[in-house]
């Protein structure tokens, strides 16, 4: 009988301990959870999750264009994933205007691009100022904002945002600059050369 209430102690004690282990284990797995939960992942690892294809570029300090029709160089890429290089689907060198979508000789393939920009504009003299997306040099219809300067050097916020569908078999350059006219406006109303400041650009690939 001693025997049977020992063997029954022990197996008590193990499930005891059992209960204690398999609660500590719930209790650990919460923490870790909530400890993700709580914890602020870079956007970067983000997009890196999410398999999202994308670059961002600015260009902080004051630019003064040269023409009404010049382009916005950008001085830094602050987010980059790894295929947005001369590797992979995109090239940008820093300091450059000229974001280049790489061919894929294959136009059954054809891809989403989302185009994303906002800045401060203003200029030396006073009018109107309108900033766009261009392919190969072309303004894209529908990618473009404007801003009336009425006091020179006086800044105003403009942003567009724009997805636009490309087959590339070649290389297709996208650039963000000055239009030299106002678009959607009859007769047509001439715009003067911008400054820039506070430039932000996101380029994604969203569909392929």
């Amino acid at each position: 009988m001693a025997v049977v209430v020992a063997i029954l102690s022990i197996v008590n004690l193990f499930n005891a301990n059992s209960r204690i282990r398999y609660t500590w284990i719930q209790g650990l797995a919460k923490s870790r959870m909530w400890e993700k939960e709580d914890r602020q992942e870079p956007i970067f690892l983000n997009y890196k999750e999410r398999n999202e294809k994308m670059i961002q570029s600015v260009q902080e300090l004051p630019l003064i264009l040269a023409t009404n029709t010049s382009d916005i160089t950008f001085s830094n890429d602050e987010l980059r994933t790894r295929s947005a290089t001369c590797q992979g689907w995109l090239n940008h060198n820093e300091g450059t205007a000229q974001y280049t979508i790489l061919g894929n000789n294959n136009c059954n393939q054809s891809n989403v691009y989302k185009v994303t920009f906002n800045a401060n504009v203003t200029s030396a003299e006073t009018g109107q100022i309108e900033i766009g997306l261009k392919e190969n040099g072309t303004p894209v219809v529908g990618a473009s904002a404007n801003s009336v300067v009425a006091t020179a050097n006086e800044y105003n916020n403009i942003s567009f945002t724009k997805e636009i569908r490309l087959c590339p078999r070649e290389n297709v350059t996208l650039t963000i600059g000055s239009v030299s006219a106002v678009s959607g406006v009859t007769p047509a109303v001439e715009t003067v050369a911008p400054t820039i400041k506070n430039a932000n650009l996101i380029i994604e690939k969203v569909r392929f």
